[in-house]
């Protein structure tokens, strides 16, 4: 808005009152012989050459004052054209503040987010642990029962070496009565030649081989029975061990399926809380930028409204203006100073922004390396506790391997050794 319009429009209305008096003149003039002189002598006299002199030197004047008044416009547009731009650059440049200023907003609820992202990566780590701690625990608890079911199948096998030994003790008694047989037999043969000396000998004798044959037949069938009771307690123990072989192969199992069905679920977990997490982040990021643009709007129409009235008021202050050439001077003047005026202001508000600019693009790169640093060191000390706790669990599946190979070679020892009747 142009802030003379309302000072031209009352020059124009002046100009207009003024040629339509001369037009009115004029047609009085003009219409002055045909109605008749009716004045005095004295108004039809022309006035002094002095007189068109004083008014061509005030036309004159009039056009030179005219035509300041139309350079000091000019200068006038132009210095409002001047602070128009300078308002919009101000403008950008707010905007541009603003925009680095959510961005950093943004920068800094990332980093909460990274460090919160880091602290349930951290617990989730650590139920991990307390699972896989879990898991051993379980491992050393089938390892243990292991142990027991071992302690009992060395007991059993124990006993069936006291059954060997006593079934070797009777093979020994069962040898020293085929000894005694062999001796009655020879006897016996030696006393058949003496049969008619001492038929009461042969009698005795005869009893004796058949109380020694009864002895034979029963250390027999009790030998016979010891070989069963052996025999079907080799068998329990064969079964008790492939038993214990096959427990352990499940228990093993189950608790390597454990381990990696709590690392899926942890590791799924957190991938929920991570995507929930930066979810809620986003929903929350775009409602502050919402609120930050809804807040940047409001103070635009207030700084319109502001702008607004402050054109008004330089449009009431136009209408004050002075027609005369001290007024149009001191208004050039005052022009001059507040342009000056403006553009140290300008330009010392400008090397403020730059300055800020500045200070803000420094603190910006300088958090941004440090954040990504702290998210460096995060993540490295991440991978080294995964790391770490891969390597214990590997080295815990080797233990917990070797030992059941051990056992089992124990065990596939013990039976060979029995087999072969060897303690």
């Amino acid at each position: 808005m142009d802030p003379l319009h309302a000072w031209k429009d009352d020059f124009r209305r002046e100009v207009e009152e003024v040629l339509a008096a001369r037009a009115r003149l004029r047609t009085d003039e003009k219409s002055a012989p045909e109605e008749g002189f009716g004045g005095r002598i004295a108004d039809l006299v022309i006035p002094p050459a002095g007189v068109y002199a004083d008014l061509r030197e005030a036309v004159a004047k009039l056009k030179v004052a005219q035509d300041e008044a139309a350079e000091l416009r000019g200068r006038f547009d132009a210095k409002d054209r001047a602070l128009e731009r300078e308002r919009e650059a101000r403008e950008r440049l707010k905007d541009s503040v603003s925009r680095l200023v959510l961005a950093l907003r943004e920068e800094r609820a990332g980093r909460v987010e990274a460090q919160a992202e880091a602290k349930k990566a951290r617990a989730e780590a650590e139920a991990a642990a307390a699972a896989l701690a879990e898991a051993r625990f379980d491992a050393d608890h089938a390892a243990a029962k292991a142990e027991d079911w071992e302690r009992e199948a060395m007991a059993r096998l124990r006993g069936a070496r006291e059954a060997q030994a006593q079934l070797d003790r009777l093979m020994l008694e069962s040898d020293a009565a085929r000894a005694e047989i062999n001796s009655l037999t020879a006897r016996l043969e030696a006393t058949a030649c003496r049969a008619a000396e001492d038929g009461q000998r042969a009698e005795e004798a005869a009893r004796k081989r058949d109380a020694a044959q009864a002895a034979e037949r029963a250390a027999s069938a009790r030998l016979a029975a010891l070989e069963d009771e052996s025999r079907a307690q080799l068998a329990r123990c064969e079964s008790l061990e492939r038993a214990n072989q096959r427990l352990a192969a499940d228990r093993a199992v189950e608790a390597e399926r454990l381990v990696s069905e709590a690392l899926v679920r942890a590791e799924h977990e957190a991938r929920e809380r991570a995507k929930s997490a930066y979810e809620d982040g986003i929903e929350a990021a775009r409602q502050r930028v919402e609120a930050a643009e809804r807040a940047l709007r409001e103070s635009r129409a207030a700084e319109a409204e502001a702008a607004q009235k402050a054109r008004q008021a330089i449009s009431a202050l136009a209408d004050f203006r002075d027609r005369t050439h001290a007024a149009m001077d001191r208004l050039g003047e005052r022009t001059r100073a507040e342009r000056e005026q403006a553009e140290a202001d300008i330009a010392a508000a400008r090397r403020g922004e730059a300055q800020a600019a500045a200070r803000l693009a420094a603190e910006q790169a300088r958090r941004d390396a440090a954040l990504e640093e702290e998210r460096a060191s995060l993540r490295a000390q991440f991978e080294d506790a995964r790391a770490q706790v891969e390597e214990e669990s590997d080295a815990e599946r080797r233990v917990m391997r070797e030992r059941w190979q051990e056992q089992v070679q124990a065990l596939e020892a013990l039976r060979r050794g029995f087999e072969r009747g060897k303690p």
